[in-house]
Formats: C-alpha cells, structure tokens, sequence
C-alpha cells in the first residue's frame, strides 16, 4: 500500500511549475529545427521548494548486548517513512544547445532527514531490576548541492514533455541530531525516569562531507527523483560519540533518497541583448 502511495505521489504530486519571461521586443515562435547552433540560447533563473527524504539502510549496528543474568533482553530499530518538509534553493541556468537537447546546472541549498526509532528491554529475577528505553531520533542534514542534468525534450510545442537526468556532488556543511525518548530505570528498586540532558545536538562529524547523487525526471510535471552512490555514515567516526553510545544508539550505514518539489522563474538570455531573437524553449 505504502508503494502504491508513494508512486501516486511520484506521477501526480512532483509537478513544478516553470514561468518564462522575456523582454525587449515581441515573443515569437520558434522555428528551430535542431540543425543551427544560432539558435542555441541561455537561461537564468532561480528556484525554490520543498523536498521529501527518507533513508536507505545498508548494514545495521548496535552497542547494546545481554548481561550474563538477563532474562530478557532485546533491541529493535525500525526506520520511519518519508520525512517532510525539507527545502532547497538556488539558481538554475540552462543552456540550450538544439532545440530538443539541453544543458541544466542547478547550484542550491538543501535540508533534508531521516528519522529512526530505538527500543530496548533488559530485565532480570535476580535481582529483580530492569531498564526500558524508546527513542526516537531524527537527523537534519544541510547540504550544498552541484547537479548537472541533460535533458531531451521529445516533442516540440509550448509545452514538451522531456526525459532529464543525471549526477549531483553534494557537500556536507552540518548535521544535527534530535532525540525525543522515554525510559525507566528500576535497578535501584524504584521507578527513575532517565533524563536527557541533550535533545538536540551538532553531530556533523559522524557523516563524511560528500555525498554523490544520481537523478533522474520525465515529463512535464515531474521533477527529480535523487538517490545517494555512496554510504553518507563515517566508519571511522561511527562509535566516536560517546554521548550517543551511551544512550544505546549508533548509526548504521545509510544512504539518502530524496524528491524534490520545485518552482523556477526563468529568464532568456538573448532576449536580452537582441530584440528580433526567436526564442528556444527550455
């Protein structure tokens, strides 16, 4: 069911809405054929909008283990679905080579998150004792991003469907952590509630700084589905945190997955400087 909402959110939701503007003389139509490069054009513009993001998770790890006197022991950690609303913006410039194949370089801002839940039980008879915890924990992730897309447009007209795709470096600038539990701690006899003296907290160097994306679109009203190359978790930092592994948690190897909602405004470049230019549309 989950599957069947997402792609119904793929087809119909991930639209953006693109408004071009030109100036200094009248619009015309283009009567390009794609076999002269003078009629190749430039576009400028900016872009907004929010995201959807979720996390992949590659293998899982754990710091917790069963003392030798436990009767029961056990640990769960279970992903939550899509998280919303991260954003982006920046520009977008577009260069139009024919006029069915473009050239698309999108530099932008992004937040995005992943959330995940932890619960842990431990108790024994001898002595009687025990410690529960559930906690969830949701990491927000601030990048700079590089796309560089190529894309077709299959039919010419004032709107054209198009087939887009293709890689992005993104760079981490900062990473930080929330974490919202409940627990209990009986070991002493009584009912201690255990608090959390950091619900939130920098984190940035558990996570290598680059990220590599693959994207792709299609159609009109489709904007980019994104999907990371590499594991975003550093290995080497991953049990660093002691004030995280002294909760129990610790990060698994994850990748990101991300859609993005837009709106562009974007602006002809020749129109600019030529009054009679028959404009290519993007």
């Amino acid at each position: 069911m989950k599957k069947l909402i997402f792609a119904f959110l793929f087809v119909y939701s991930i639209s953006h809405a693109q408004f071009i503007f030109g100036g200094g003389g009248n619009k015309h139509t283009s009567t390009n054929d794609g076999t002269n490069y003078s009629k190749s054009q430039f576009w400028l513009g900016i872009k907004g909008g929010v995201n959807l993001s979720w996390a992949s998770v590659g293998d899982k790890y754990q710091v917790f283990q069963p003392l030798p006197n436990a009767t029961t022991f056990s640990y769960d950690k279970v992903y939550d679905g899509i998280q919303f609303p991260g954003f982006q913006s920046g520009i977008q410039v577009i260069y139009n080579f024919r006029s069915f194949f473009s050239i698309v370089f999108e530099p932008a801002y992004s937040i995005q998150s992943f959330a995940y839940r932890n619960n842990f039980k431990w108790s024994s008879t001898n002595p009687q004792s025990g410690i529960t915890l559930e906690q969830k924990n949701t990491y927000s992730f601030q990048y700079l991003d590089f796309p560089l897309y190529l894309r077709i447009d299959l039919f010419k007209g004032n709107i054209r469907p198009y087939v887009m795709g293709g890689m992005m470096y993104s760079y981490l600038t900062r990473v930080s952590r929330k974490s919202e539990y409940t627990s209990s701690d009986d070991i002493t006899g009584a009912q201690n509630v255990i608090e959390n003296p950091l619900p939130e907290m920098s984190v940035t160097n558990l996570f290598i700084r680059s990220n590599f994306w693959y994207a792709f679109g299609a159609g009109v009203s489709y904007d980019m589905y994104r999907a990371s190359l590499n594991n975003i978790t550093s290995e080497a930092n991953r049990f660093s945190n002691q004030k995280i592994n002294s909760t129990g948690d610790v990060l698994d190897n994850i990748k990101l997955k991300n859609i993005e909602i837009s709106l562009y405004c974007v602006f002809p470049m020749k129109f600019i400087t030529s009054t009679n230019y028959k404009r290519v549309n993007p």
